[in-house]
This record gives C-alpha cells, structure tokens and sequence, in this order.
C-alpha cells in the first residue's frame, strides 16, 4: 500500500505501467494531471461523457442513491468520478499497481463510499448485493482470456446481470492482447447475440462507440 499521492505519482514516473504512457487512463485527481495516459485522452473522455450523459438521463435526481458496480476499474477514473454524484461504488481491478493504486487512493484521500478490491473480479464478494449500474468497459475479453475461457465467462456475466438492473458493457472484436474474434462481418450483431446468450436482459441499445486507435472500434451497450 502507499502511504501518499506523492509517493503514487513517483512510482508511476520511475517505473511507468504503460509502454506508451506512465498510465493506461487519467487518474480523476489534479496530482496526477502531469503524468502521460497511453491512450487517447480526448476519445477516453468522450466515452465519460457518453457514460455520464445516460447515467444522469437514467437516475436523474435519484443519482445520489444509487450502488455501482466497477468491473475492471483500472486506476479508478469512472469509480471515483461517480463516487462524487452516488452513494457507492463497489470496484474490482486484478492488474497489481492499479489495484494497489485504487486501494491506496480509497484510503488516502478517505472516500468511504467506494469499496475497492484489488483481485480479480469474485461473484462470491457481492453474490448478496444488487447494483443500480455496473460497468464492464473493455474487461470482458480479458475475463474471457481471449475466448479460451468464453462459456465459463458468459456464466459469470449472466450471474452479475441477476444482480443489476442496468449494465454498461464495452467490447469490440478486433486485435491486440486476449481480445474477441467473430467471423461475422457485423460485429455489432455478433456482439448483441452474445449478450443475449449471457445476460438476462431483453434489451441492447447502443449509446456510442470508442475508437482509441483506429482500426479497433468498440461498442457501448446499455443492456436492460
């Protein structure tokens, strides 16, 4: 655990996670505004923005009661920005610096709304929980491990589904590390009937896409 935000922001400037950034995502505080994101900062917050806008058009003025549930957290940015506005959010993140980062941040700057586990997601931690809204942004092909693991996988989101009344669920089929592969053509379609055959909802709408390099789109699915 760190004991400091300084001593956060030192690691990561030694020893950066990425190899294109010292970070994956901006962490949602100013200490950590200098630090490099290797993704696309731009594309990463016109994805929040989508997120938001349909969060504050599902919840509206109920916004403040509501339980989240962070799959995937990396270094926090969606946890703790909706922390601000919720009454909770229960997070999960199983790289070991963002997990240990997330942890130590929840402490350190004492927000006692957010409940963070630095593992890998586990259904028994919150098989007695519901959520208003989980999040599950491009985390599925890693739980999946690139589709060696799929069936087994499409249980478990069956079984977080049971347990939230609404999910926002990012994936693409494209290239890259434990990604999903589809030999249809229309990967929206393809995505769709595999979040018919894992999910318990009956409806799929997309509210946006994100495209952090340019031949890997993705898509945004509020499913309910």
């Amino acid at each position: 655990m760190y004991k400091s935000i300084s001593e956060i922001v030192r690691s990561l400037e030694e020893s950066p996670i990425e190899n294109g950034g010292n970070i994956y995502h901006p962490i949602p505080f100013e200490e950590f505004n200098n630090l490099k994101t290797s993704t696309d900062n731009i594309e990463f917050l016109k994805k929040w923005a989508i997120i938001k806008s349909k969060i504050d058009e599902l919840f509206g003025e109920k916004l403040k009661e509501i339980s989240v549930l962070d799959i995937g957290s990396n270094g926090g940015f969606f946890t703790f920005s909706l922390s601000k506005e919720v009454a909770n959010v229960t997070a999960f993140e199983s790289h070991p610096r963002y997990g240990e980062i997330g942890k130590s941040l929840t402490k350190i700057k004492k927000i006692n709304n957010v409940e963070w586990h630095n593992e890998n997601f586990n259904l028994e931690k919150i098989k007695n929980e519901t959520y208003d809204i989980t999040l599950m942004l491009s985390v599925f092909q890693w739980i999946a491990r690139g589709g060696e693991n799929l069936e087994e996988s499409l249980e478990l989101l069956k079984e977080i589904s049971k347990r939230s009344k609404y999910l926002v669920f990012e994936l693409g089929f494209n290239s890259g590390k434990s990604c999903l592969t589809t030999q249809n053509p229309d990967h929206f379609d393809e995505l769709i009937k595999m979040l018919k055959r894992g999910t318990i909802y009956n409806n799929f709408e997309l509210i946006g896409k994100s495209n952090f390099w340019h031949d890997k789109e993705r898509f945004i699915v509020l499913c309910y």
